[in-house]
């Protein structure tokens, strides 16, 4: 058991009451003589200009009187020595082509809008950073749970728990704040033409302008603190406290509105067909058309103010705040798919992986799933997480934490490195196109980080095979000649042909001074060196890695004996070392006996495809044929028999 209590005394900044417990009772859908005096949730109060009201931090308590509270928060949860929990072998990652990830209404950014996409994956097609801090600058704020959008032309944009929207330069300079009339806690989504759109808890949706003035206002019955997600159409889908699920049109009118009856603090996300899917305190997860129609709703056992993620197969995923930490896949028709509890209440949105795996913070750890719900591996914190993950292209996941950290989390489940952001890090990161991520830190800080220059001299580059059929991988292996600085250092690559692809920089952790990378190839009509350029601390190495053209690997037949005279139909396959070229190949072929056996003289294998079929004849003999078949292409053969039986 570790002692925090620094950081638990922070919790006692927020107001505890026996009203906070009856309101939460309330908030959760119990009746006040059910709430259950073992389950106690630490409160923050929102202001408002009616009442007061509150959203859940899940801090569970166990018991009511004070001091036993005190020693409940001053003890942090017991975490293994290298703070991974488990492990799973993760394999390489891409950037995601999932349909859906685009929407011409949002912006051509890095990051439009919170979790980056309509499908709320949380998943950026550029590379993350080795956590060295570009620049900081005060916002005024004491806490962000507003989370950053990117704007088109790089502006940074992001609320703050004074009430303001600011607009900063990617250099860290304050372009221009617009001031609402209370906290901000939606983050913004930016729209294709500029406009930035967020909610306030003073009850109204803003449009602003790029210039940082007012386009129109919309007002709710209650706090926003829903985050925006636009339709194809520009139209504005979002939550707010009074229990209505709104759709505003690009010019700030009411299109609809759905009656939930409880607060929508969950973001909307949308689906390829245009479903949109949104999470509400009455414990359901809804399913709407654009017109306003509840196609389904789907009931959890507890709140949901987590935000739906969709899956490329179109399964939605969500979590919920009961006790047990249900996580659920819901099905596109609203059938539960499978539930994981993680054993602590979730209000954290999940992300989606380019391989489809599932990444969900709760309670103290971040929990990697498969599709089908099974634990890859979990990351444990030494304090709660309620900031939703980013995933880089290279299946890096950016995450922070109540203690003030920023990590960034291998796609195995290990720490790459760890950054301290000042107390609370509650809003998620947002990652701009060469890697710098931008989040809220504590004590009114925004942060930008980004990649320290590689500094450690590299001491060799080499590569398993160094010889590759086009159109397959090859892995590529950094040695620096000692362990880099804390955070890790990174080494440049650059390739020499078009042919041969990567992503650049690789990282080498700070508990070792190798890393490996994927080269990725082309299919190639001839054998073809590439050159791949490696460099750190000015020293640069180069190695050549030759892209084969396809050759023969294996010729088959199928059956392998025959009676010549019979009607019996045998094939041949031919199985190329790699996918053929543009225009595909002409693999000739052959036989020993064409009396007994007979092959057409080619076989035309087309581009992308590894392989091809052909149909071997056979006569009548009078002796039984053993008869040897060859397939040749780019001067490579490959061989096989095929017995011919008197009959």
């Amino acid at each position: 058991m570790i002692l925090r209590l620094g950081n638990s005394l922070r919790y006692f900044g927020y107001l505890f009451t026996l009203r906070i417990m009856l309101r939460t009772c309330s908030f959760m859908g119990d009746n006040v003589s059910n709430c259950n005096p073992q389950r106690l949730w630490f409160s923050r109060v929102f202001r408002s200009r009616t009442r007061k009201v509150v959203i859940m931090i899940p801090v569970r308590l166990a018991f009511l009187n004070f001091a036993t509270l005190l020693t409940a928060i001053t003890f942090a949860q017991v975490q293994t020595s290298s703070r991974e929990l488990g492990l799973e072998k993760a394999g390489a990652f891409a950037v995601s082509k999932i349909k859906g990830t685009t929407n011409s209404a949002l912006a051509t950014s890095p990051w439009p809008m919170f979790r980056n996409n309509v499908l709320g994956t949380g998943l950026s097609p550029w590379g993350g950073c080795n956590g060295n801090q570009l620049w900081d600058v005060s916002l005024g704020s004491e806490t962000f749970f507003s989370s950053p959008a990117i704007g088109p032309d790089g502006t940074v944009y992001t609320g703050t728990e004074s009430g303001e929207l600011f607009a900063i330069s990617p250099t860290g300079t304050i372009d221009w704040s617009f001031a609402t009339k209370d906290s901000i806690w939606s983050s913004p989504t930016v729209g294709s033409n500029g406009t930035i759109y967020i909610g306030s808890d003073d009850f109204y949706v803003y449009a602003i302008n790029p210039n940082g003035t007012k386009l129109w206002s919309f007002a709710t019955g209650d706090q926003v603190v829903s985050s925006p997600c636009l339709g194809t159409d520009g139209t504005v889908y979002i939550g707010s406290w009074d229990g209505y699920f709104y759709a505003i049109s690009g010019t700030g009118s009411l299109k609809w509105k759905y009656k939930v009856g409880s607060p929508v603090l969950s973001s909307p996300a949308i689906a390829s067909d245009g479903t949109i899917y949104v999470g509400a305190n009455d414990k359901n997860l809804y399913a709407f058309t654009a017109t306003g129609t509840v196609k389904w709703k789907f009931l959890t056992k507890g709140p949901i103010q987590s935000s739906p993620s969709i899956g490329a197969d179109g399964t939605v995923y969500i979590g919920s705040v009961a006790s047990a930490g249900d996580f659920y896949a819901v099905t596109p028709t609203g059938t539960e798919a499978w539930v994981f509890n993680t054993g602590s209440s979730i209000i954290s949105s999940p992300a989606i992986g380019a391989d489809g795996t599932i990444y969900i913070p709760s309670g103290h750890g971040l929990f990697a799933l498969s599709p089908t719900g099974k634990q890859k591996w979990a990351f444990g914190f030494t304090d709660y997480v309620r900031s939703s993950p980013a995933i880089g292209s290279d299946g890096v996941l950016y995450v922070g934490a109540d203690d003030g950290s920023i990590d960034a989390i291998t796609p195995q489940g290990g720490l790459q490195w760890g950054r301290y952001g000042g107390q609370f890090v509650m809003a998620s990161p947002a990652i701009r196109q060469d890697g710098v991520i931008y989040f809220g830190g504590g004590s009114g800080y925004f942060i930008a980080m980004g990649t320290e220059v590689n500094t450690v001299p590299l001491s060799s580059l080499t590569f398993s095979p160094s010889s590759v059929p086009g159109g397959l991988q090859t892995t590529g292996t950094v040695n620096l000649t000692n362990n880099p600085p804390n955070g890790g250092d990174v080494v440049t690559l650059s390739s020499s042909s078009s042919l041969a692809t990567l992503v650049s920089p690789v990282t080498v952790p700070t508990f070792g001074n190798s890393a490996t990378f994927t080269l990725n190839t082309v299919p190639v009509v001839a054998d073809t060196p590439v050159t791949i350029t490696a460099a750190s601390g000015g020293v640069t190495q180069t190695t050549v890695v030759t892209i084969k053209a396809p050759v023969p690997s294996t010729l088959a037949v199928n059956p392998t004996s025959v009676v010549g005279s019979s009607s019996t139909t045998v094939t041949g396959t031919v199985t190329l070392s790699g996918p053929a070229p543009a225009g595909g190949v002409t693999v000739a072929l052959s036989s020993s006996n064409s009396a007994a056996a007979t092959v057409p003289l080619t076989l035309t294998i087309p581009a992308g495809a590894s392989s091809g079929t052909f149909t071997v004849g056979h006569a009548k003999v009078t002796t039984q044929a053993v008869v040897t078949l060859t397939a040749t292409l780019n001067g490579v053969s490959a061989t096989t028999t095929i017995t011919v039986k008197v009959g």
